[in-house]
């Protein structure tokens, strides 16, 4: 038996007290370093700087199908959903239990939480739901979407990339871009697979990069790695020993490859340097966040240098007004002014 949503909404700034309470070392995330979980738990939570949004969703059923990347990244919906009042069921990724169990309890959400293969209880959370949100590939949001209950708002985002980029390079520029690559060890959809320059960058740009990135492993060390992503950068390693330049340490790598070699997949501490790179026609629909000066590029959000992975918790993703749509439903009041 599912409970009830709780009829109180709940209180912005006692919800903020209470999540930078929480030691994200206890969260159960096992790929990210200890330094690592406390700045990018602080990094997400500054996300709610901006003000709620005044909406009322009682009665709502909202569903969240939750992706095996971003540890952090229900927590804003968590916490808007419980702020107006919706009824939440969670399917959180693998791995990822405790951190939707913890952010329920204090956020007051409803939560029941079902895994993997699960399916009966899937199959009510779906059947019952007003409004579906989901994470995932393309193809899990594609299999959802189509069990999606009729008249229920279905909301999908699958695959995405992001790209930096930088008409100069000052120290300030430096710092900001080796923090979006480094937070997340990047990982997630909102992380930079490259840095576009205007032209190739000399030994000195490249160099002060590399010492940027230095700094970062040495501030917030890196996590664990798949075998797959060791693999993966070992191999684009080589294709930049043969036709670009490499500045690499432990655990982290500085890249320079021509545009014609181009790949929309971010690795875990690996910078990419891309100077021209113009033609992005074939990787338009996976486009998602874009930072710097970018007059030319298509994306579903802008942002500027270094908030890449730390956007605000306005109840957009994507570009896509979510909680604004949901607001719309019959019943709910209507959005504030």
């Amino acid at each position: 038996m599912i409970p009830a949503a709780p009829q109180r909404r709940a209180d912005r700034a006692t919800l903020l007290q209470r999540l930078r309470a929480v030691d994200p070392t206890t969260l159960g995330v096992l790929n990210l370093s200890p330094a690592m979980l406390h700045e990018t738990w602080s990094a997400a939570l500054s996300g709610f700087d901006c003000a709620p949004r005044g909406v009322d969703l009682h009665g709502v059923t909202v569903v969240i199908i939750g992706a095996g990347t971003v540890y952090t990244a229900l927590l804003p919906w968590l916490v808007l959903l419980a702020e107006a009042g919706a009824t939440v069921r969670v399917k959180p990724a693998h791995g990822q239990e405790r951190v939707v169990t913890t952010l329920a309890a204090i956020t007051g959400a409803t939560v029941h939480v079902w895994k993997g293969g699960e399916a009966e209880p899937e199959a009510r959370a779906l059947h019952d739901a007003d409004v579906i949100i989901a994470f995932g590939s393309n193809e899990t949001i594609a299999a959802l979407r189509a069990r999606a209950p009729r008249g229920a708002q279905f909301f999908g985002f699958g695959a995405r990339f992001g790209l930096a980029y930088a008409q100069t390079l000052t120290d300030a520029d430096i710092a900001a871009i080796v923090r979006d690559v480094a937070l997340y060890d990047t990982d997630g959809c909102m992380s930079p697979v490259g840095v576009v320059t205007p032209e190739a960058l000399d030994a000195d740009a490249l160099d002060a990069l590399a010492a940027a990135m230095q700094t970062a492993e040495q501030r917030w060390p890196r996590g664990t790695i798949r075998p797959e992503d060791a693999a993966a950068i070992r191999a684009r390693v080589f294709l930049a020993r043969a036709f670009g330049q490499v500045r690499e340490g432990p655990a982290w790598t500085v890249l320079q490859l021509p545009p014609r070699l181009f790949s929309p997949i971010a690795l875990p501490r690996v910078l990419t340097v891309y100077p021209g790179l113009t033609d992005l026609a074939p990787y338009a629909a996976l486009l998602g966040t874009v930072a710097g000066n970018a007059p030319e590029a298509e994306a579903r959000r802008f942002c500027a240098l270094g908030a890449m992975q730390t956007p605000p918790h306005d109840g957009t993703h994507e570009g896509v007004d979510v909680l604004g749509a949901i607001a719309r439903l019959p019943g709910p009041t209507p959005l504030s002014t």
